[in-house]
This record gives C-alpha cells, structure tokens and sequence, in this order.
C-alpha cells in the first residue's frame, strides 16, 4: 500500500516556532503626559501566556529611557506599563521612531530547575515508551541538536492526563482522522499548558471534538485533557508530549528560539523521578504528593475540600 509522507509538527524542531504564530499578537502603545512632556509605553496581552518583547529605537532625540535599550523583557497576560521616555531638559520636545517585536513564552536564561511530571495516562495498565525522532533527521540523516519528544503508546479510547498544572495557551481541536496511507501529519490536535516556571507542556495527538479544556482554563496535574486520536503511525495509537521554552540566548536572534527539556517522571519505583528509555514500559500513578507540589497552603486547603 502506499503511504503518503506529510510532515508532523511535533516531530519537526523547527517546526514548533510556526505554532507559536501571533493571531491574538501583542499590543505596544504609548501615552504622553503633557504635564511632565514624558512618553510612557505600555503593552496588551490578550493570550494566556507570557510573551516576551524586544522594542528598538531607530532614533530617539531629546529624551532618554528609563531602561537600558533596546528594551527586552517578558510580559504576563493582561496590560500594564512597559518603560517611560523623558525629556533631557525640562520642557524639551522629545523625537522618536520605534519598532518591536514579539515572540510566545517568557524569556529564561538558563533551564528551569528539575520537575517531577506525571505520565500523562491512566493507571490501568503500563503504556510503552519512546524518544522521538526528529523528522528532519529521519529524512536526512543528520542528527538535529536540541530536541526531545516523547511518544506513548496508547488504545483507542484511551484519556490523555496533564502531566504538570498550569493554564491551557493554546489548543487546536479541528482535524478529523487520518486514512491509514497518512505516514505523518502536520494537521493534529494538540493542548498546549503554559507552567509556573515559564515552560510550555504540548500534548499532540487528540481526536477531534474530545478535547475536553479550554484556552485560559488552569488545570492541575492529573486532569483529563481529552481523548487519544483513532488513527495509527505504523500501526500505533500514540500520545505525544514535548516541554520547551523560550531560550533568551536565541530569542530574536535564531529561527528557532525554543529549547526542549528532558522530563523525569514519577513511577512507583522511582518517586524522585525517572528519565524515560527507549521501548521500555511504565505503569502510571498521581500521588498527592506529585499532583498538589505547585500549590499553595491555601490552594492545597481547597482541593483537598473540594475531594472530600
């Protein structure tokens, strides 16, 4: 039979960065104060995720900045104040031109420290495990740098679980099932969580209409997201999940800003977390401990009544 080869995003380290496309885009403005003959910016950020900007001045005359330019920072959702230009000399006219940009995430330094994740399926039986391979490497045979993915297999029907709490940024929920000739796809559902500490969690692979949370919802660790898609890769039902975030060693400067991280996960026999091998099997668990360790005395206080 033959099978027909469309490229799958997750696979595709590149490829993340189309995801991370700006249909709710922010927002920078500026207001003068006529008083102090000041320019204060300010941003609008309707996503529900961090998103990081770098605003340049091509020429600024009169006036200097409260901040060191060009002006890099990440900023949370919603609106606030950016920085203020003001007048060298009292009463002196102030001249600018700027331009900006934007990218998806907050911008970190350095990897965040290690976390603890849970499997993102159930418990009733283990699920085998597997690294995947970047496409690009698999049509080329070059080995790509700086990517992780996971991939696990699952049943059709089965559920898959948040492996972290945080906030849905993004889900598509519009693919229906692919015929058996599709090899890889670049149409697939996925959820995408935004977490405390500034990563991204993507869950690739759901059936259409069964995601089950919405963008702007804070899950916790443990939820259902929604249901495993029906069709097969080489005869597979598979779940996927990366974690990355926005590397602010390439953010504006690379194709590519976003590095990936290697999870551990819990398991029974490994509470202080394990790294995934290749082909092997692990059975899933949510401890209290794993599923409330983000939360506050009074949000744990208030899951633990919402239980009883």
């Amino acid at each position: 039979m033959q099978r027909t080869l469309l490229i799958l995003i997750f696979f595709c380290s590149w490829s993340i960065t189309q995801t991370f496309s700006q249909s709710n885009p922010i927002e920078i403005t500026y207001t003068r104060d006529e008083t102090k003959k000041e320019y204060t910016f300010q941003y609008k950020n309707p996503n529900y995720c961090d998103y990081s900007v770098k605003v340049e001045f091509t020429s600024l005359q009169g006036g200097s900045c409260s901040c060191v330019l060009p002006y890099l920072s990440a900023v949370s959702a919603g609106n606030g104040s950016l920085f203020t230009i003001k007048p060298s000399q009292a009463n002196q006219g102030i001249s600018f031109q700027f331009g900006y940009k934007t990218l998806k995430g907050r911008l970190l330094n350095k990897p965040p420290k290690p976390f603890i994740y849970l499997f993102p399926f159930s418990k009733k039986e283990a699920h085998r495990a597997n690294q995947t391979q970047n496409i690009v490497e698999m049509l080329s045979g070059k080995k790509v740098t700086n990517f992780y993915g996971m991939s696990f297999q699952m049943q059709k029907g089965d559920t898959v679980f948040a492996a972290r709490r945080g906030v849905v940024s993004e889900i598509k929920n519009e693919f229906a099932t692919h015929s058996e000739e599709v090899w890889f796809s670049t149409n697939t559902n996925f959820v995408e969580i935004f977490h405390q500490d500034g990563t991204f969690g993507r869950y690739n692979r759901f059936k259409m209409g069964t995601i089950m949370v919405k963008p702007g919802q804070s899950v916790e660790a443990g939820q259902p997201l929604g249901i495993v898609a029906d069709d097969t890769f080489e005869g597979n039902t598979l779940a996927q999940f990366t974690v990355y975030y926005l590397d602010k060693a390439k953010a504006f400067t690379e194709a590519h800003s976003f590095s990936y991280l290697v999870p551990t996960f819990y398991t029974t026999t490994h509470p202080a977390g394990v790294v995934l091998q290749q082909g092997a099997f692990y059975t899933s668990d949510f401890p209290e401990s794993i599923v409330t360790q983000e939360m506050s005395k009074r949000e744990l206080k208030k899951w633990k009544g919402a239980k009883q």
